[in-house]
């Protein structure tokens, strides 16, 4: 029986351990999962996920905090996913889906906008 792909998770800075829990419960759910590495730190989080001819021009690319870049979700599979990860211990703050303004963005640059949103709401 062949499994659908259902979406596409980007997970960065993840220890070993937590990562090899995200990748247990994407595989589960039929979903692609990527483990970006240094060499694609420049590349923009579009690219990553498959869409083609994203471009950028961003100079940002270094970043520490653990990283969720989620694409790709149809229906109620993004919250099935995300249920999936509280019931197993994995608090990620930083999660982000991938849309027509930030998929020309670094990860880093996204991380820096998630931040940003969550200071500001944190006032």
């Amino acid at each position: 029986m062949k499994i659908r792909i259902a979406g596409t998770v980007l997970c960065y800075n993840f220890t070993d351990e937590r990562f090899e829990k995200i990748d247990s419960i994407s595989r589960k759910q039929g979903l692609k999962i990527k483990r970006p590495g240094k060499e694609d730190l420049k590349k923009p989080v579009g690219e990553l996920v498959g869409l083609q001819s994203v471009e950028t021009d961003s100079k940002d690319v270094d970043f520490s905090d653990e990283l969720l870049v989620l694409y790709g979700f149809p229906g109620t599979e993004l919250d099935k996913f995300l249920k999936a990860l509280r019931n197993n211990g994995l608090d990620i703050p930083y999660k982000a889906m991938v849309t027509e303004t930030n998929k020309s963005w670094t990860a880093a640059e996204l991380a820096k906008q998630i931040k940003e949103e969550h200071e500001q709401m944190n006032k």
